[in-house]
């Protein structure tokens, strides 16, 4: 099984996964929320985040388990570990430049 896969296609299946999610349960929100059509918004993200999160922790669990495939293209993995760091401290990026200066 881990032959076949790798962090790419790991990555790929999770972001795939979670648009299907968002596909078939916002419109299930949105007819069964009375007069709230900001629930599926919110939820849409919500699930941004979780997406973004579960990317950060499969580059760093995909590191250990394919560690001959990272060693060989270590930069796939490095790009998108930078873009879900940058997007987890992208509020703390904000909180230092706008209160500390």
């Amino acid at each position: 099984m881990l032959r076949i896969l790798n962090p790419i296609k790991i990555i790929g299946i999770w972001v795939l996964l979670m648009i299907l999610i968002n596909f078939i349960v916002i419109p299930i929100l949105y007819y069964n929320t009375v007069g709230g059509e900001q629930r599926p918004l919110t939820f849409l993200m919500g699930s941004i985040d979780i997406i973004l999160y579960g990317v950060f922790i499969l580059t760093i669990v995909t590191t250990v388990l394919y560690w001959s495939w990272s060693k060989k293209f270590w930069y796939f993995n490095l790009i998108f570990f930078l873009l879900s760091v940058f997007y987890i401290n992208t509020p703390v990026i904000f909180l230092v430049i706008h209160i500390g200066g």
